[in-house]
């Protein structure tokens, strides 16, 4: 056998014997809610963003405006990668334990929730007081 044929074969059974990347699957999550003034009025354009950690990614984000009615919706897509066993095989327990909500939009404070998604209700309020 070549000197070619041994480097390659040897390449070929090393690539073989490699476990294999499980991928681990996400975790969907959404928070809902709607953005008021102390008056109860919706705030429009208000510009909530959802950051979490990630065991792979770090931290995360994802954005949106609130609509004309103040309600907002985000998806939060939770990677479950917790690591690797001894062997090398992907391990897929972590959890999502928070959210971290920030909320802003001019002639108001901003406004910081941190949200547990497991107890998170349907859709929450959020009530932004003027400067």
């Amino acid at each position: 056998m070549s000197r070619t044929m041994s480097i390659a074969a040897a390449l070929g059974l090393a690539v073989a014997t490699l476990p294999a990347l499980a991928q681990c699957p996400l975790s969907e999550f959404a928070i809902a809610g709607r953005v008021v003034d102390s008056a109860g009025r919706p705030i429009p354009g208000s510009r909530v963003v959802a950051t979490w950690t990630e065991r792979a990614a770090g931290q995360v984000t994802n954005q949106r405006e609130t609509d004309a009615d103040g309600a907002f919706s985000i998806r939060i897509p939770f990677d479950t990668f917790s690591g690797r066993t001894f062997l090398g095989e992907a391990r897929c327990e972590a959890t999502l334990d928070r959210v971290t909500l920030t909320i802003t939009s001019p002639g108001y404070r901003p406004r910081v929730e941190i949200l547990d998604p497991a107890e998170t209700a349907a859709s929450i309020p959020i009530v932004l007081e003027t400067e």
